[in-house]
C-alpha cells in the first residue's frame, strides 16, 4: 500500500536508516496526520545528509508534512556516520557555500514551512547525545498556528533555549510547554506576548534545578498570563523568594485550575525543608537563616 494513503504512523524498536540516495514515491506522507517513532535508533550518512542538505536549500518543499497532526519522537537516538570534518569542507567548498551560510540556510528554509493543522509536538526521552539533531530544533521554531502541546521533557537539557523567547510568536495557540525533567538551573523567557494569545500558557519545568526566580521574571510571567510549574526543584526559600512567593498567591486566585502549581516546597534553608514556600510572610523569609 502506498504510503499516501497511510494516516497513522506508530513505530517502535526500530532501526530506521536515512538513505539521501533513494527517493521512494511508496514513503511519501502527503495525507498522514500522526506520526509515532518510541524506542527507536536512527541511523544518518553525515557525509550525504549534508549534501542532501545543500541541494534542497533553495528548493524546500513542505507539502509532505502539511497534513500533520501530530509529531512524536519518544526515546529516540540518532547516530552519525561518516561524518569527516575533511568532507565536510570539500563538500561546502565546492558548493561555493560557507559553514555559516549552510546553517543559517537550514534554519530559513525551515522557517517557510507552516504546519496549520499541528496541534501535539514532541521530543522527550532522545539521547542526549543526539543534540546534534534536536538542536536544530531549539534553533528554530516551525510556525504551528494551532499548536496546543509542545513536549520537550527528559532530554537533559541545561538551560531554556533562546528560541522559547518568542514562542507565542510560533506558536500563538500554545497552551502547554513542558520542560520537565530536565537540568535548566534558571529561568531566562522574555518578549512572553499575551497579545498572540488567546488564553494563559502553562509552562511544566518540574524537576529540574532552579533554586530562584528573578523579580524581573516574575513580572514577565504575571504581565502575559504566564503559569509555571516549579515543583519538586531546589527553592531556596529567602528574601529572593518573595517575588516568587506572590506570584503564587497570584496563580491560586487567577487561575484555581493550576492552584497546585502554587504548592513549592523549600529544599533550603534547612529548617524550612520540605515547607510550603507560600506559607511564609515576606518579613519572616527575608530573616531567615540557615
Amino acid at each position: 500500500m502506498a504510503g499516501s494513503y497511510v494516516t497513522n504512523f506508530n513505530i517502535r524498536g526500530c532501526l530506521l536508516v536515512e538513505d539521501y540516495k533513494t527517493q521512494d514515491p511508496a514513503l511519501s506522507v502527503e495525507l498522514t496526520t500522526d506520526v509515532t517513532l518510541e524506542n527507536c535508533v536512527i541511523k544518518i550518512n553525515s557525509y550525504e545528509y549534508v549534501k542532501n542538505q545543500i541541494e534542497n536549500l533553495s528548493a524546500r518543499n513542505c507539502d509532505e508534512q502539511l497534513s500533520l497532526k501530530s509529531e512524536i519522537m519518544r526515546n529516540v537516538s540518532f547516530t552519525f556516520t561518516e561524518f569527516n570534518k575533511t568532507h565536510l569542507s570539500v563538500i561546502l567548498k565546492d558548493a561555493g557555500v560557507n559553514a555559516e551560510a549552510f546553517a543559517q540556510g537550514i534554519l530559513k528554509a525551515e522557517e517557510l514551512c507552516i504546519y496549520e493543522n499541528m496541534t501535539y509536538y514532541e521530543r522527550s526521552f532522545n539521547n542526549p547525545n543526539s543534540g546534534m539533531h534536536n538542536n536544530p530544533h531549539l534553533q528554530t521554531l516551525y510556525k504551528m498556528p494551532n499548536l496546543r502541546v509542545y513536549n520537550f521533557s527528559s532530554n537533559s537539557l541545561l538551560q531554556i533555549p533562546s528560541t522559547l523567547k518568542t514562542i507565542r510568536y510560533y506558536y500563538p495557540s500554545l497552551e502547554i510547554l513542558d520542560l520537565s525533567n530536565n537540568n535548566v538551573k534558571e529561568t531566562s523567557f522574555s518578549q512572553l506576548n499575551s497579545s498572540l494569545s488567546s488564553g494563559p500558557l502553562y509552562i511544566d519545568l518540574r524537576n529540574n534545578n532552579i533554586t530562584n526566580v528573578s523579580e524581573n521574571q516574575v513580572q514577565e510571567f504575571l504581565e502575559n498570563d504566564v503559569i509555571v510549574d516549579l515543583r519538586d526543584n531546589p527553592i531556596t526559600c529567602d528574601c529572593s523568594a518573595v517575588f516568587l512567593k506572590s506570584y503564587l498567591l497570584r496563580i491560586s486566585t487567577a487561575w484555581p485550575k493550576w492552584a497546585t502549581t502554587a504548592d513549592i516546597t523549600c529544599s533550603q534553608p534547612s529548617k524550612l525543608v520540605d515547607k510550603l514556600l507560600a506559607d511564609f510572610d515576606d518579613e519572616f523569609l527575608c530573616n531567615s537563616h540557615p
